[in-house]
């Protein structure tokens, strides 16, 4: 089986996630574990939340908040488009669509600003990053060029990262197409987005077969995972299992372990089982093996998501049904540790300035995107 087959299987499955029933409210719960950090480390208080409603946004999948500007890009899984949003909800200009022609995605899967401003997006499914200017006055994104690059053939590009020192980029390699057992590995790359340095290895995820029946695996979101993020020189990276962050300097080579906070094995419990079976009712629909592992697993992970931004780092943690979504920000110069509450289900988290931004999936089945500043 072809190595896109598996990343589509992967995509179609963590996609699912995020597009996955949301409870009613009778259907939260106390999470011991969530009472415990917030008992534990003080809070970064949220000052202002606010959604942004936007008619032309369909289906969100990516938020990316523009450093300095009064823009937002949102990628829309709807009609694979790129916008440019105000924040009062305007559609500013947008670009893409589906297809296959210059311009054009499969999927938008990353959206990322390089140092010069230009707007990199990374297609995975067509092999390709689409790279374009955006005008501060007049919003509208200008395609400057598509390269489609190259990937052996059991590897495929996961995030890319553009810095004032190079191009960089993360990349899934399956080590065994029995087990589909894979690994990660951090390089430098060439203007044509092709590894021409391997700088870093990370582990792997967890794997679950799709169903009783097929062959192929897929991530196992209850157990270990690999998260990571770059922010300007360092690269850090963390296993959803492991409460350590670990931090790699793209230019000196430097390696640290960050020990943000102290945490005890959380448990899963029947409550918790039985909040994931609804959460999840979909993906058990058509792979049944999701079930299996949510009634096996007997601890859950801590984090499910990294963001990396000026010297501080946002930790979410993993929602096994708390009534309240949790953040961690841990300030790697000070080592201060604070927890942030926030709406729950908070998906596609954007940090710029003070201010976060991420999505939800309303019982209305809406997308909003929901912008949260922080208390300075």
């Amino acid at each position: 089986m072809k190595i896109r087959t598996i990343v589509q299987f992967i995509f179609l499955f963590l996609f699912g996630l995020s597009c996955s029933e949301t409870p009613g409210n009778d259907d939260l719960l106390v999470d011991p574990f969530i009472e415990s950090v917030m008992s534990s480390t003080d809070e970064l208080e949220v000052e202002r939340q606010s959604f942004i409603d936007s008619p032309d946004l369909y289906n969100v999948l990516h938020v990316y908040a523009l450093e300095g500007s009064v823009y937002i890009l949102a990628s829309d899984y709807a009609d694979k488009f790129l916008k440019v949003i105000k924040r009062d909800g305007t559609m500013l200009s947008k670009t893409g669509g589906q297809g296959r022609g210059p311009g054009e995605y499969a999927l938008i899967n990353q959206i990322e600003r390089g140092p010069d401003g230009s707007i990199y997006i990374l297609d995975k499914r067509l092999n390709r990053v689409h790279m374009y200017s955006l005008d501060n006055e007049t919003s509208k994104l200008t395609l400057k060029n598509t390269v489609t690059y190259k990937h052996e053939a059991n590897s495929h590009m996961s995030s890319l990262y553009v810095t004032e020192f190079g191009f960089f980029g993360v990349f899934m390699s399956l080590t065994d197409y029995e087990t589909w057992d894979n690994i990660f590995y951090l390089y430098e790359l060439n203007e044509e987005f092709q590894p021409v340095n391997r700088l870093l290895e990370l582990p792997g995820n967890d794997k679950i077969p799709i169903s009783e029946e097929a062959i192929g695996k897929m991530d196992n979101f209850l157990g270990s995972m690999t998260h990571w993020d770059l922010d300007g020189e360092w690269f850090y990276y963390m296993t959803s299992k492991k409460t350590n962050v670990y931090a790699y300097n793209l230019i000196s080579g430097e390696k640290d372990t960050l020990s943000a906070i102290t945490l005890s094995e959380r448990k899963n419990s029947d409550a918790q089982r039985e909040y994931l079976k609804k959460r999840y009712d979909r993906l058990i629909e058509s792979s049944p093996t999701v079930e299996t592992a949510i009634n096996e697993t007997e601890t859950l992970p801590y984090y499910d998501h990294l963001v990396a931004h000026n010297g501080s780092l946002i930790l979410r943690v993993f929602d096994a049904g708390s009534d309240t979504g949790l953040l961690i920000h841990y300030h790697t110069k000070s080592d201060k540790v604070r927890h942030i509450t926030v709406p729950t289900y908070l998906l596609g988290i954007s940090y710029s300035g003070d201010k976060l931004y991420g999505y939800k999936n309303m019982e209305t089945g809406e997308r909003m995107i929901i912008e949260l500043t922080l208390d300075k």
